[in-house]
């Protein structure tokens, strides 16, 4: 028997699976010990502690978290991908934990970028990660956590479920 190695593991829901605090807790375990550790990190926060999708995480910039002296604004500008025109302000003043992994990516990862209109979550080559390139690292961190049948929707659904 072949070994089944993309998409959904067999036997598990056609949809993405809630996670559980603990669940979330265990992927920020996995996520520190990646080889880009506090940006899988972040990835993980957003997408789940703000709710959004990897494609709407792609296309943040810098300008949109940080204020021109770095530091992480009170508000975080999004492009929702249901509406593409209009820009959504994410209030971020009662989320210390979102905005210390911010101020933390920025001071290990950003630092040395001059550019206000650069992206983000970049590559290993300085362009900005595509959205399936974040999917698909979402549902591996998931997938070494052990949780089974869990995908980048999860995040989303998380946060849904938590409203």
């Amino acid at each position: 028997m072949v070994k089944k190695l993309r998409g959904r593991p067999a036997g598990t829901p056609s949809t993405a699976v809630i996670l559980h605090p603990h669940d979330i807790q265990a992927v920020l375990r996995v996520a520190r010990r990646e080889r880009y550790a506090s940006r899988a990190e972040l990835l993980v926060m957003l997408s789940n502690i703000l709710g959004l999708r990897a494609s709407e995480l792609a296309p943040i910039k810098l300008k949109d978290v940080y204020s021109h002296d770095g530091s992480v604004l009170q508000v975080l500008l999004v492009t929702r991908s249901f509406l593409p025109s209009k820009r959504e302000q994410i209030d971020l003043s009662d989320l210390p934990k979102v905005r210390a992994a911010l101020a933390d990516y920025f001071e290990k990862e950003l630092r040395t970028i001059a550019s206000v209109e650069a992206p983000l979550f970049r590559s290993q080559r300085g362009g900005a990660l595509k959205s399936q390139v974040i999917a698909r690292h979402l549902t591996n961190l998931y997938r070494k956590a052990g949780i089974v049948g869990a995908s980048s929707r999860s995040g989303r659904k998380t946060f849904m479920r938590s409203k």
